[in-house]
Formats: structure tokens, C-alpha cells, sequence
């Protein structure tokens, strides 16, 4: 009777395990997705930047973000990404309000890159003539998965608010800023922040001259290009020593395509936008049926968004984009796993101890 009690106990202990195994288990706030604004407040013509962070180091293989605004008061600039995020892997519908932007890593690594800390960047230009007036941004991300197209649990949504000023503040500005390449457009003036300048094909990085008040400090987000034929997002930010102030000045590189000159070129794709049969083929299709340099598993990820990327459904609206099963926290796998068996030792012991007394 008592060995027949014993196995009875064992196997449910056994199907606990199992059924812990199989329970998604969320990401918490401090490893998952926030986003934030890099200032409270602006007044017309500065430009607003609204970062989208992970927590620590995650090995995500593809989400999707909306962003929702007023456009009456905010006008949509562009994107920038972190190093780690590969030309070519985040298509951006610039077009639509919300804006929507999907990620899918480069499957050509077999693995997906390890992302945190400010790894999305969606920047605003506040309007011209916005009377003193507040607005917020409605930010949302899901469809997060990792390599195996599993579900990583990481949904977040909220919203952030930003207070417009229409007298342009007094603040740190630029006194010159001059590009090594091309012309800005329009002319420079310190109170001016949006920009843009057009450089040719062979052109394939570009710097600026900077000149900023003293006891102040100018970063430039980046020098490289993307391909010809694609738009390069470039932010300037010129800050006070103790980082407290800030100002930041944004420039589209509009670099011409092969073959054409500078200026007769149509309006180039951004690096990281575009709704193209091109970039649908390169980065979907060819990864998805590739099997030589794809694993089934990655195709399934390329596979999941190629046809609604096609469609445009993935991009200006809420049609989900579908991942099956769920994703395991493998340290918090451990932990239970360990536990349980600790458990079942302990009950084992016990039940021994009783049959030898």
C-alpha cells in the first residue's frame, strides 16, 4: 500500500514539473522593454527623441512597435537603431500614425544578437506655431519572440507626455554646423533643428564641424551611411558638462543611388524603411526558403511576417502577426527544476524513513 502511495506521489510531482515547463513565464520590468522621452518638454522646431530600451541583455529575434502621436503638433523625422540592430533587419512605415516598425534579426548568424539598453529610437520634430500645449505619444510593443519563434512574453504598452512651448526657449544651441559633404538644406541657424543635405553614391560617410558654447559638450550619433539609395538619420546633441541641459539637431543624409547624381535621385528609402519587393525578397523570402544558410526555425520567423509585410498589414495597422507556443526563462527553468527534484528526494527520503520504522 505505502509503495503504491509512493508511486502515486511521485508521478504527480512528476506532471508538476512538466506543467511548470510548459507555463510561459513573463520577462520582468527591469529586463523587458520601457520607453521614455529624452526631455519633458520642447518648444516649436526642437526635436524630441523617444527611446525604446531593454533592461539587460536579451537574445530577441524579432518584435514589432507602434507609436502613436498628434500630428498636428509633432512631425515624424525617422529612426535610429543600436549597433547591434543590422541594416536591413527593421522595416519602418514612416507613412502611417501610428508608426509601425518591425524587427527581424539577421538569420545569417544562426543565433539572434544580444540587445539592451537603447536599442530603437523614434525622433520628432515639434511643429512650427504649436501654441503652449501638451500631448503625449502612445507606444506599444509586442509580437516579441526569440530564435525559435516562441512567444518571449515581453507585450508592454503605455504612453508618454510631452509639454510644448511655443516661444523658443533660451537653451543650448550650435553657433555653426557644417557638413564635410553636401549642402545643408535649409541654411544653418541655430534655431533651426531639423536638416537635411544630399550627398552622391560614392559617398560613404560623412562629418560635421561643430562649433557650441563653452563648458559644453557635441555627439554625433553616427558618421557612416547606409546603402546608395538610402537615407541615414544622424542626430547632433550638444549638452552641458553635468549632462543636465541639451539640445539636439537632427540631419537626413539623403545619399543618391548608383548611377545618379546627386539631387535628380527620387526620394531615396531610409536605412531602415522600406515596404519594397526588394527589401521584402533580401531579408524575407531568400532567408525563408534558403535552407543552406537558414534553420527551419528562423525561417519560420521570416516566414510569419513575410506575408504580412507584403500585405501592409504588419505595418499601419493592428492585424497581429501571429508567433505559436511560448518562451521559457531558462535560469527561472533551472530554479524550478531544481526545486521540484529537491522536492520529490525529500518525499522519497521520507517515505523510506517511515517503511524502515
Amino acid at each position: 500500500m505505502a509503495r503504491r502511495r509512493f508511486h502515486c506521489l511521485a508521478a504527480l510531482l512528476m506532471l508538476a514539473f512538466v506543467l511548470v515547463q510548459a507555463m510561459p513565464i513573463p520577462v520582468s520590468a527591469t529586463s523587458g522593454f520601457s520607453f521614455a522621452l529624452d526631455q519633458a518638454s520642447a518648444c516649436a522646431g526642437e526635436t524630441v527623441a523617444l527611446n525604446l530600451q531593454l533592461g539587460s541583455k536579451t537574445n530577441i529575434a524579432g518584435f514589432r512597435t507602434f507609436v502613436g502621436y498628434d500630428d498636428s503638433k509633432l512631425k515624424f523625422i525617422g529612426t535610429k537603431t543600436s549597433s547591434d540592430i543590422e541594416e536591413g533587419t527593421l522595416c519602418v512605415n514612416s507613412r502611417a500614425n501610428p508608426v509601425c516598425a518591425v524587427y527581424v534579426c539577421n538569420t545569417d548568424k544562426g543565433h539572434a544578437p544580444a540587445l539592451s539598453g537603447t536599442v530603437l529610437t523614434f525622433l520628432f520634430c515639434v511643429r512650427d506655431g504649436v501654441t503652449d500645449s501638451a500631448t503625449s505619444l502612445q507606444v506599444s510593443v509586442d509580437e516579441t519572440c526569440d530564435y525559435n519563434g516562441k512567444n518571449m512574453q515581453m507585450d508592454t504598452d503605455g504612453a508618454v507626455n510631452l509639454q510644448i512651448s511655443h516661444e523658443k526657449a533660451q537653451g543650448l544651441r550650435l553657433t555653426a554646423l557644417e557638413p564635410t559633404q553636401g549642402t545643408l538644406s535649409p541654411a544653418f541657424s541655430p534655431g533651426t533643428f531639423c536638416y537635411k543635405v544630399s550627398v552622391g553614391s560614392q559617398v560613404q560617410s560623412i562629418s560635421f564641424r561643430t562649433v557650441s558654447p563653452e563648458g559644453t559638450t557635441v555627439k554625433i550619433s553616427r558618421h557612416l551611411l547606409y546603402a546608395a539609395g538610402k537615407e541615414t538619420l544622424i542626430q547632433i546633441t550638444v549638452s552641458s558638462l553635468d549632462g543636465k541641459e541639451k539640445t539636439s539637431y537632427c540631419v537626413t543624409v539623403i545619399r543618391a543611388a548608383k548611377g545618379a547624381e546627386t539631387g535628380q535621385e527620387s526620394t531615396p528609402a531610409t536605412g531602415h524603411k522600406s515596404t519594397s519587393s526588394a527589401w521584402r525578397k533580401r531579408q524575407l523570402s531568400s532567408a525563408a526558403s534558403d535552407k543552406r544558410k537558414t534553420s527551419s526555425a528562423a525561417s519560420g520567423i521570416y516566414s510569419r511576417l513575410a506575408s504580412l509585410l507584403s500585405s501592409g498589414q504588419a505595418l499601419g495597422n493592428s492585424s497581429p502577426i501571429i508567433f505559436a507556443g511560448s518562451n521559457q526563462s531558462a535560469y527561472f527553468n533551472l530554479i524550478l527544476g531544481a526545486s521540484l527534484f529537491a522536492a520529490i528526494g525529500i518525499i522519497i527520503g521520507l517515505l523510506l524513513g517511515r517503511r524502515k520504522k
